[in-house]
């Protein structure tokens, strides 16, 4: 066969139409698994073209110039180069066209395909004449690769721009799909040295498929645990410092109340807040405010690392569990520990600020039974003790509601 210049023109407008089925969103994006997926059903495509098309083509050319083997092998490369667009687009969902641009884009294509395919085997190959079938089909093509440019440019209602939502058992079935027909098709006819090459490439793209899949499976299992440390960081932690929330607080009393008592040991609850907080705010504004909390949750940290439960219950009100309680002593030396860190000037932008705090303490005797609502009541009982008699100090008191009037008065 000689090369005609409808054939010069013909593969000029099939490397546009391959150009134009590539440019119009279709792209991997960052998922390296889809590129072993493309290999695999591009690789299976090839080879089952080499064998029934270009092949028996090839062979036929051989005596031919290199001009008519290069026209003649260009048809159903690009052939395959549109099937592949098709199958991605279906399989990926990348595209983003109008539904029926995306209709007569693949009717064209499947047009050319269809009308290549039947010339080449029957003309080409097998040598008949096959004028009166050839003619419509690629007409179509054209006539169709027209109304898919209609329907990008002219905007309609019912032509909104869409996303295809490919069903996800294809993309899972049909890289496997494609192995499955290549390991068949030597049982029906031989194979030579490029099917099998091309063979060794789909089995290893879909190797370095399962890899990656198990990889991702692996990411998103770590992202889904990260998130779920972080939402329940979030749920027990102050959005202001790292300390303990109110919930988890409440949480960690219950817990603290059951093993005191399992464990036959005492705990002491900690309750206070900030002598001159108010005017800070006032003074300086509530960013300044917000930095002393951040600041004072920095002192408190050696706290928690040694023995504490530290938690800020909202506003300048913070609270500590001490467990175990060993005795007054080592409550009251950690009461002296919160007054001496509290009572310590702060430098916030390039300010001295100046706090006490007012500090109420409960000591949970491990016989005792009672409920956290009843421990925190007797510790902020004992906090505005403190803080009614001038502050910058702390109140003990045991669970003993009979005596907390008394060292009231006391205090008083």
């Amino acid at each position: 066969m000689d090369v005609r210049a409808a054939d010069l023109f013909y593969v000029t407008g099939y490397l546009f139409l391959v150009i134009s089925l590539f440019s119009i969103g279709f792209h991997f994006g960052k998922r390296i698994r889809y590129l072993a997926d493309a290999i695999t059903i591009m690789t299976t495509l090839f080879l089952l073209s080499w064998t029934y098309v270009i092949k028996p083509i090839y062979a036929q050319s051989e005596m031919s110039s290199a001009l008519v083997l290069i026209v003649n092998l260009t048809y159903p490369l690009m052939d395959i180069l549109m099937l592949f667009a098709i199958i991605m687009w279906k399989y990926k969902g990348e595209i983003q066209v109008s539904r029926s641009a995306q209709f007569w884009l693949i009717m064209g294509s499947l047009s050319c395909i269809a009308g290549d395919t039947y010339f080449l085997i029957v003309s080409d190959i097998y040598g008949y004449e096959v004028n009166s079938l050839i003619g419509p089909l690629w007409s179509l093509a054209s006539f169709a690769a027209l109304l898919a440019g209609r329907s990008a440019l002219v905007t309609r209602r019912e032509d909104k721009i869409v996303r295809l939502n490919p069903d996800k058992r294809i993309s899972y079935v049909l890289p496997y799909f494609g192995l499955m027909i290549l390991t068949i098709n030597p049982l029906f006819r031989s194979s030579d040295l490029i099917y099998k090459l091309g063979l060794v490439v789909v089995v290893g793209a879909l190797v370095m498929r399962q890899i990656l899949l198990v990889a991702e499976r692996e990411k998103l299992l770590m992202q889904v645990n990260g998130t779920l440390e972080q939402t329940e960081y979030m749920a027990r932690h102050d959005t202001l410092t790292p300390l303990l929330n109110r919930r988890a607080f409440s949480e960690e009393l219950h817990g603290t109340i059951r093993r005191a008592q399992e464990q036959n040991q005492k705990a002491a609850l900690y309750y206070f807040d900030l002598d001159g907080f108010k005017p800070v705010n006032d003074q300086y504004g509530h960013q300044v405010g917000d930095l002393l909390l951040s600041h004072i949750a920095a002192r408190l940290s050696p706290l928690i690392e040694a023995e504490g439960t530290c938690a800020r219950l909202g506003g300048d009100e913070f609270g500590v569990i001490l467990y175990p309680a060993v005795s007054e002593q080592h409550v009251r030396e950690v009461a002296d520990f919160l007054c001496e860190e509290l009572a310590s000037p702060f430098w916030l932008d390039d300010k001295e600020i100046r706090v006490t705090s007012s500090i109420g303490i409960a000591i949970l005797d491990q016989t005792q039974e009672v409920t956290a609502a009843e421990w925190v009541r007797s510790a902020d009982n004992a906090m505005y003790i403190s803080k009614r008699n001038g502050g910058n100090q702390a109140t003990i008191v045991a669970m003993n509601y009979d005596n907390c009037d008394e060292i009231a008065m006391k205090n008083e």
